[in-house]
């Protein structure tokens, strides 16, 4: 069995060392990983699975494809590999909208008022 690498060497190691990330999931909820990648500085590549297009909105923060398109995700990140000013853009604007949207503080925030209106409206 592969052990995994924890949690943060790969925010304060690796995903600083990448270009890019790549999450061509089939089943998603609103994964982490991606959002360490962005607050990382990341442009995304990714696919049309759980939250992962609720966040990401091509092409100023990444690019989507159906998981099963390889020829798709293949030309978005050799088009950010080629395209270092895009790549560099897209990766400013992701750590942006981890700081401002996605911190953990505004996040309960968020999580917060959606509980009071719902208790609210019993």
């Amino acid at each position: 069995m592969r052990e995994s690498v924890p949690r943060e060497i790969m925010k304060q190691e690796i995903y600083p060392s990448c270009d890019l990330f790549l999450i061509p999931s089939h089943g998603e909820g609103f994964p982490n990983s991606m959002l360490e990648a962005m607050a990382s500085g990341m442009p995304i590549v990714g696919s049309f699975a759980g939250a992962i297009p609720e966040v990401i909105i091509p092409p100023k923060n990444g690019f989507l494809n159906d998981a099963n398109d390889h020829k798709g995700l293949a030309r978005d990140i050799l088009t950010l590999i080629e395209n270092k000013e895009l790549r560099l853009e897209q990766g400013r604007y992701n750590h942006h909208l981890c700081e401002t949207t996605y911190e953990i503080v505004n996040l309960f925030r968020r999580f917060d008022t959606v509980w009071q209106k719902a208790m609210n409206e019993k």
